[in-house]
């Protein structure tokens, strides 16, 4: 795959390809600012959107998608700790 070098190039690249382009790199520049802050953390989304040069409208979808997941993930983590500790207590009442 060639790469556009010039603004000519650049031109000639649907519009659909650009948009999921640019949505891909604030999905992946939203999901380290999730993963380096977390969830909830107080970056303003105005602020990751300025950074990622996209209109906050366009990566509001994400950005709650994105959170819901890492949610989700944390909750997947303590059930897993919760049934580990629970084998293990059942483990040890057995012996």
């Amino acid at each position: 795959m060639d790469f556009m070098n010039t603004p000519e190039q650049f031109a000639h690249i649907p519009k659909d390809i650009l948009r999921d382009r640019r949505m891909t790199l604030a999905a992946k520049g939203l999901y380290s600012v999730i993963c380096t802050f977390g969830p909830d953390s107080p970056v303003s989304i105005t602020a990751v959107a300025e950074l990622l040069g996209l209109p906050v409208e366009e990566i509001d979808p994400i950005w709650d998608e994105m959170v819901s997941f890492m949610r989700l993930k944390e909750k997947e983590e303590e059930l897993f700790r919760a049934m580990a500790e629970m084998q293990q207590e059942l483990g040890g009442s057995q012996n």
